[in-house]
């Protein structure tokens, strides 16, 4: 009874061994021939990172200003203005508008140049004195300048001769006190504008003085 006891427990012992070993290699199989799983890390912007400003290559650079030398050269040169006694240069700066005002008046029909230059010359006396301003506006402005400044007249406009090699032209005079007298000219071609304004003893002699140098003025916008 005891060696059938021992007997069947030895068969028992094999059988799960049996088991065992044959289980083995099949859990081993499985294990190789599943795919392995990519494992995947993502990383999230820090809250405090700032992304950097869009920056555009193609943004248009800024216009640069003309150099002084450019609107100097378009100044009437000394040598015309002896003639008329005015030889003493008081001063030039920059000056980016056509005229200040228009028959006296404060108005913003000439409106604001991109670049101007400004140059006043007197008389030793006193007595006379020329401003000169020279312009420069948006390409086919400069026309259109002359034109505004024309329907702002309130002192009626006066004639500054044949004009050649400008785009137009427009003339006043006004009288100030004490009987003296000034006229300014405003010639416009393309993008550019000469003001003359003499004022002097007299209307009379303000205008002729501003119409002869008007036309010298004309020469030289023609050219520019």
């Amino acid at each position: 009874m005891r060696r059938a006891h021992v007997a069947v427990v030895v068969a028992t012992t094999l059988v799960l061994t049996s088991c065992s070993l044959e289980q083995r290699p099949l859990r081993r199989g499985f294990a190789q021939d599943d795919p392995a799983i990519p494992t995947t890390t993502s990383t999230s912007a820090s809250p405090t990172a700032k992304a950097a400003p869009a920056t555009s290559s193609s943004a248009a650079p800024s216009a640069a200003a003309r150099p002084v030398a450019e609107f100097a050269a378009l100044a009437l040169p000394q040598a015309a203005l002896t003639e008329d006694g005015l030889d003493v240069r008081e001063s030039a700066a920059a000056a980016p508008s056509a005229a200040e005002s228009v028959c006296g008046k404060q108005v913003s029909a000439p409106g604001r140049a991109a670049d101007g230059y400004r140059i006043a010359t007197r008389s030793q006396s006193g007595a006379s004195k020329l401003e000169q301003r020279i312009a420069a506006y948006p390409k086919g402005k400069a026309e259109t300048v002359a034109t505004e400044v024309r329907e702002a007249l309130s002192c009626g406009e006066v004639e500054l001769g044949r004009l050649s090699g400008v785009d137009d032209a427009v003339g006043w005079c006004e009288e100030l006190a004490g009987g003296r007298g000034a006229c300014t000219a405003v010639l416009a071609k393309d993008d550019l504008v000469i003001t003359l304004r003499m004022e002097t003893i007299s209307v009379a002699r303000a205008q002729d003085v501003v119409t002869r140098l008007a036309g010298a003025a004309a020469g030289l916008l023609a050219k520019a």
